[in-house]
Formats: structure tokens, sequence, C-alpha cells
């Protein structure tokens, strides 16, 4: 199915203007830059053109008029964007901003949590294959990426004195992921709700490994 949709949409795409993602590099102008920059640019690059995939299978099988599809694809995307915030605090290393962002999008999830609950009824089986790989391909790629970014930052983090504070709000977004983990499973027809409770699952541990690593 996503092949075809690759052959069909995306290729038409890469056509044109290429889309720019949070998570493209920029363009490196020194020719002696490292072996480990190089790898970590081939990842984003490819980070990048899976959540172009995702973006167009979305827009291919999902009916953009069913209220129940748009809102959780509007809840992923304002998720995705509170992540690309963080993410750009931590680069420019602004302690008070990441703090404030990561209280941000604690509400973000948990409202998010609560629109998808008072949606009506199930999406179909296709419909939940799409949204999960969307989960699996965009969102889950982005809490990564800031996730690593933290990790890497925790110096930087104890020395501002900010660091177990980064750690009690990444536990909260562990707790909200789940909140929003269980209304998503609650929309999910039970065909696809072991696929769907993976995606979420491995999303709450990345959460849990990094409040565990930030306090060791």
């Amino acid at each position: 199915m996503f092949q075809a949709i690759y052959n069909v949409h995306l290729k038409d795409r890469l056509r044109g203007k290429r889309l720019k993602s949070r998570f493209e590099t920029h363009r490196i102008s020194n020719p002696y830059f490292t072996i480990a920059a190089k790898q970590r640019a081939d990842q984003m690059i490819g980070i990048t053109n899976l959540f172009i995939l995702a973006t167009a299978a979305l827009a291919t099988i999902i009916p953009r008029e069913t209220s129940a599809l748009a809102q959780i694809h509007l809840s992923i995307d304002e998720i995705n964007s509170g992540l690309a915030t963080i993410s750009n605090d931590i680069k420019n290393f602004n302690a008070t901003a990441i703090l404030s962002d990561l209280e941000s999008i604690s509400s973000t999830i948990l409202q998010a949590g609560r629109d998808v609950a008072g949606l009506n009824g199930t999406v179909s089986e296709s419909e939940a294959l799409v949204v999960t790989y969307y989960v699996r391909n965009a969102m889950q790629p982005a809490v990564d990426e800031t996730i690593l970014d933290l990790r890497k930052a925790k110096q930087k983090l104890n020395r501002a004195g900010v660091l177990e504070n980064v750690a009690e709000k990444l536990e909260d977004l562990g707790s909200f992921v789940i909140v929003l983990g269980a209304a998503l499973l609650s929309k999910t027809p039970e065909s696809k709700k072991a696929d769907a409770q993976e995606v979420l699952d491995g999303i709450v541990t990345t959460f849990r490994d990094a409040v565990k690593a930030l306090r060791s």
C-alpha cells in the first residue's frame, strides 16, 4: 500500500520544490567535516524522507473531512511542533526556555489526549494503520531527536541548575503520553491495537530511559 503511495505521490513531490523539515540539516560548507557529522546528516535525511512519506500516506488514505482523523492528525502535528521548539532551545541553550517549552508540550500532549478521547466512534482498520505509521515514522523520530539533544546537554543542564527540573518534566511527559495513548487506542479497531500499543510503548520507554540517564 505504502509503495503505491510512494510511487504516485511522493515521487511527484520530490520532482518539484523539495519540502523543508525541521529534521533537515544545514549544508556543510567545510569540506573537512568529520565522519560523525556526515553520519548525523545522513541520519537526518533518512528521517526527513520518512516524514515526507508518512505525510503523503495520510494525505492519500485518510479522508480529510473526517473530524476524528483530522483531530488526531492535528494533535500529532502540534506535538511535533512543540518538540521542534524544545530542540531549538537546547541547541541555542536557553535553560529558561527549555523548562517553559517542556511545560508547554506537556499541556499540548495532555490536551491532545482529551481531544482524542472526546471523539465519537473508532477509525477504520486502514485509517488506524496510517495513523500508527504516522506516529511511528513522524512523531517517534521527533521524540527521539529531542530526547537525544537533552541527554547530550546533561552537563549544561546541570551547570544551569535545572537538571532535576528537566527530569521531572520528562516524567510528566511520559505520563501524558500514556494518557494520549489510551485515548488513541480507544479509537483503534481491536485488530490494530497491538501495533499501536507497541509504538506508544516505545515512546513512553524513550522518556523513561531519558529520565534515568539524566539522574544517573
